[in-house]
């Protein structure tokens, strides 16, 4: 049993070949252990590398791969896209396009692709997608935050914006050249004298003081106003046209004691009150304006038109008689059930429903299909191959009115339900089998033929027909005829005999007919049989000098090697596995039956003679046109183009609309009356293409548009309004009166608020606001849109605003939070978490603020360098050191190994044991001190270098499996160890 350590290391090279144990380490230090010479000379301290002289003798396997040679040793080098899985396969990495993977072993039996992303891509679910982080859009010292599909910036105080590009100073809010800078976490601005406040915002012109266009300027400390004639006094206060009455631009002039106004064209009037405009000829709450010596019309939203007479349901947009409606700036169509949608246009007909060029019609609440023939069912979604007539995997195909059959090989008939033994050929209980395009005949006992219609009597013999149709006995192998009876010749394997009567015909004697030719009396011949060549429990028989063997089913061939599954019967790429005496078809997916011939186009799934393709799960329609869609279920009446209860066709490869009464146009969309083009309730009749409008009182016109109000006679822009068959008019301030022809102030009532000063400017009210207060009526300040954030309360403090602010927040506006100024280190994300703050750190960072990494105890010994390496870190060592830690010195260290005497001696330097463990150092673990090394032991279901990873749970399947595979190797490790002590005693 000496070679014993041999087969152990061979059932160890097996396990390794399967996936079981791909550490090259623990091989190594198998042999170490062990002691073997057989391994001495593969085991090089001086280049730190196991050589293991079995992969050194055997070719290189490199599945989706390539073998390549490095540093004198062939290796299985993956292209793009591929990862190794084991030490010769390449499986595709599915991380996304150039990326690279890794199998990484998660237990003796399971082994996961690890994505390695490209720089600016990080791994999500087992895919690389683009970090929007890596270009750190973060200024300032932000940090970025990547999530989803977007990223967020958390800012150091006092910055913010989106990506913290802005602070108190940006933009500079000091006035008047007041000089801005940052205050801790706030701003403070230095101002130029006399000004003052927080802002600088207050000088001797903050009041404006200098009235009617007067221009303020600093004189010393005090203000100085600069007058427009004809305006005097310290305050420009003093004119004899204030206010002015001129309107539209009138200018004002002083004659004696009294004004005189010279009006602009086209404005008349003593006031210049008269012009374009007085009429008011915009509709619909239009602006009018003077464009030259006309007007001109400026419309509110959504009403257009030279006088905004246009709206938007003119002409009217909803489908399907649904009536339109204007509400604010857009309209609103109310449909009539069934129909709905922003414009009436989606009914039950809307999907288009009728599959096979089926014709959709409204029907009440539903929809109502008219089918072609032969189709039928309520969305014509049957038809004569609905049912699946064809039999033997034949193939259905419509013909006019009625479905044929293509039949495959060997079958035939309507429904390829006939095949070569449908007559039943065989006689006198024959079985009829198919033989590739014919038919063969399994004869019962006693009977021969191609049809079994000869009988035969020959007991341990087999007939034969003669060319003159003669049925002959012939002697099975190894029987001979003794008195024309067949009788066991017992001359050996393969040995026939025969009986021959001697002179007087008394006695006869035996003559074994050997297979090497030899005929011997009486005797036994050699026998080739001896090896038992015949496989699977085959028979073998002697022919000649050679052997025959007569095979068990399933299994043929000339040593019973080929099975019924060697020609894999199954179809659709199906894997063959014998089944008893037959098989069975393990199918891929999406392909199921017997045979595999069953898969995502068996039901056929296309619609309009669409033709279907199988596509790894599920099926791809090859549509006829003007059809298309994943069942080709769509084609041009799909989305409803006929309004109007328009019935749509199909006509070759668009199609056409047949209209109803008093609707026309390629979709029948027009009808004289549909825009709805006569006004003020004025009735529409249809006379031939065009319309009639029938006007009630007070309006006349062609559309009803004319009345009373047409000419305006409101003044001042004052707009008409009917009332009755008389007329109102609604006057524009400051203007009141039957025609607006009396003048009113406007600032008697004081419409501003918090203190505001009203005066007029262009005939209306203009309220000039104290400071913090703005808005048309001052009725805002600073508070008013609360630009506090967080939570937090706005209060009014002098000319500007304060924020109170929550805990946890600060900042002027409480945009500010303890994240605020990332304490995080190397890219760490900060979180809030109760009142304090939490570090989420990046691999391989850990540490309460993210400060450290597996180089910062400097795990390298002998004054090796530490340098970060992807998620772990990686030494390099000083001349004559090696190792992963560089602690090996191979000047002093020295490995004996000897299978004679099982010993070992290593010689080691000694160094300093210290605390690796930091806090945070293993992840989901806890960190253990091991000599001058430390580990992390993982928490269950994490693994990885510090136990960052997830460990992939393994299906009971796969387990099971794994087990048998197990299995097989050891049986075949103790069936070589009986083997090789059987051969060692017969060499005794």
């Amino acid at each position: 049993m000496k070679y014993f350590p041999l087969l152990l290391v061979l059932f160890f090279e097996l396990l390794y070949q399967n996936g079981l144990g791909r550490n090259l380490n623990s091989r190594k230090n198998l042999f170490k252990e062990k002691g073997f010479n057989l391994y001495n000379e593969a085991y090089s301290l001086e280049n730190d590398v196991f050589e293991d002289p079995l992969e050194m003798n055997a070719g290189c396997s490199c599945t989706n791969g390539e073998c390549v040679n490095e540093g004198g040793k062939d290796v299985c080098k993956c292209p793009p896209g591929y990862g190794n899985y084991t030490n010769s396969y390449c499986k595709a990495c599915e991380c996304g396009p150039n990326e690279i993977c890794i199998g990484k072993n998660t237990g003796w039996f399971s082994t996961e692709m690890i994505c390695f992303c490209n720089t600016g891509y990080v791994e999500n679910n087992g895919k690389c997608i683009a970090d929007l982080c890596s270009s750190n859009p973060c200024n300032n010292g932000g940090t970025c935050t990547f999530s989803g599909n977007n990223f967020t910036c958390s800012c150091v105080k006092p910055y913010a914006g989106l990506t913290c590009e802005t602070n108190p100073c940006t933009p500079n809010l000091c006035q008047n050249e007041g000089i801005c800078s940052v205050v801790g976490q706030d701003l403070k601005c230095s101002c130029k004298s006399p000004f003052k406040g927080n802002f600088c915002e207050i000088g001797p012109c903050s009041s404006n003081p200098c009235q009617n266009g007067g221009k303020c300027s600093m004189d010393g400390k005090n203000f100085k106003c600069e007058c427009k004639p004809p305006f005097k006094g310290k305050n420009c206060e003093i004119d004899p046209c204030t206010p002015n009455p001129c309107q539209n631009e009138g200018i004002c002039s002083v004659v004696g004691q009294d004004l005189k106004c010279s009006c602009k064209l086209p404005f008349k009037g003593n006031l210049c009150e008269i012009g374009p405009c007085s009429s008011n000829p915009c509709q619909n709450g239009g602006k009018c304006s003077i464009d030259g010596k006309n007007f001109k019309c400026e419309c509110k939203l959504p009403f257009k038109g030279k006088n905004c007479e246009i709206d938007p349901c003119t002409p009217n947009p909803c489908q399907n008689e649904g009536i339109c409606s204007v509400v604010g700036q857009d309209l609103k169509c109310s449909c009539k059930s069934p129909f709905k949608g922003n414009f009436c246009e989606t009914g039950p007909c809307a999907s288009n429903p009728c599959q096979n060029n089926g014709i959709c019609t409204v029907k009440g609440q539903s929809f109502k299909c008219e089918c072609p023939k032969p189709y039928k069912g309520e969305k014509c979604e049957i038809s004569p191959c609905s049912s699946n007539p064809c039999m033997n995997y034949g193939k259905c195909k419509l013909v006019g009115m009625n479905y044929k059959c293509d039949c495959p090989p060997p079958y035939e008939g309507k429904q390829c339900e006939k095949d070569p033994c449908f007559s039943s050929p065989c006689r006198n209980g024959g079985t009829c089998k198919i033989t590739g395009n014919t038919y063969t005949c399994d004869c019962p006992q006693d009977y021969v033929g191609d049809k079994c219609q000869y009988d035969c009597d020959c007991k341990k013999g087999k007939c034969r027909i003669t060319s003159d149709k003669d049925v002959v006995c012939e002697c099975l192998p190894e029987y001979g005829k003794n008195s024309g009876v067949c009788e066991a010749c017992n001359c050996g394997n393969g040995a026939n005999c025969t009986f021959e009567s001697d002179f007087w015909g008394i006695r006869k004697t035996k003559y074994c007919l050997c297979p090497d030719g030899s005929k011997l009396v009486e005797q036994h011949c050699g026998d080739p049989c001896s090896s038992n060549p015949c496989l699977n429990n085959g028979k073998c028989k002697v022919e000649g000098k050679n052997f025959k063997c007569e095979c068990t089913l399933p299994y043929t061939g000339p040593t019973c090697k080929d099975d019924i599954c060697t020609k894999n019967p199954c179809l659709n790429g199906g894997t063959c596995k014998i089944n008893g005496t037959s098989f069975q078809c393990q199918c891929k997916t999406p392909y199921s039956g017997k045979l595999c011939e069953e898969g995502p186009c068996a039901s056929n799934p296309c619609q309009n003679n669409g033709i279907c393709t199988a596509k790894v799960q599920s099926f791809k329609c090859e549509c006829q046109k003007p059809y298309k869609g994943q069942k080709c279920e769509i084609n041009p009446c799909s989305t409803s183009p006929c309004r109007n209860g328009g019935t749509c066709k199909i006509k070759g490869n668009t199609y056409s609309c047949d209209c109803p009464q008093d609707y026309v146009g390629d979709k029948c969309q027009y009808d004289p009356c549909r825009s709805n083009p006569c006004l003020n309730n004025g009735k529409c009749k249809v006379e031939g293409k065009n319309f009639k409008c029938e006007c009630t009182l007070p309006y006349t016109g062609p559309t009803c548009k004319d009345d009373i109000c047409t000419m305006n006679p409101c003044l001042n822009g004052g707009t008409c309004k009917i009332n009755g068959t008389s007329f109102q008019c609604k006057c524009k301030t400051p203007y009141s009166g039957k025609l607006c022809e009396e003048v009113i102030d406007i600032c008697s009532k004081n419409p501003c608020e918090n203190g505001g000063i009203c005066r007029l400017k262009d005939n209306s009210p203009k309220c000039e606001c104290r400071t913090p207060y703005f808005g048309d009526k001052c009725e805002k300040d600073s508070c008013t849109d609360n630009p506090c954030k967080n939570g937090g309360t706005c209060s009014l403090f002098g000319d500007s605003f304060k924020c109170n602010c929550k805990e946890q927040f600060g900042g002027d506006n409480c945009e500010q939070d303890p994240c605020t100024k990332n304490p995080c280190e190397n890219g760490g994300t900060c979180r809030l978490k109760g009142n304090s703050t939490k570090c989420f750190c990046k691999t391989p960072y850990f540490g309460d603020k993210c400060q450290k990494d597996p180089c910062t105890n400097n795990p390298c010994k002998n004054g090796g360098t530490c340098s970060l390496n992807d998620d772990s870190f990686k030494c390099d060592c000083k001349e004559n050191f090696i190792g992963d830690k560089c602690e090996f010195d191979l000047k002093i260290s020295t490995i004996m190994m000897s299978t004679e005497t099982s010993t070992q001696k290593t010689t080691t330097i000694p160094s300093t044991v210290y605390d690796m463990c930091e806090d945070g150092l293993c992840i989901h673990g806890k960190c253990e001190v091991i000599g001058q090394y430390y580990r992390c032991r993982c928490d269950e279901g994490f693994t990885g270098f510090r136990c960052e990873q997830k460990v992939q749970n393994i299906s009971d399947k796969q387990t099971v499996w794994q087990i048998i595979q197990a299995s097989i190797l050891f049986s075949i490790l103790i069936l070589l160890s009986v083997m090789l002590c059987i051969n060692l005693r017969r060499r005794k």
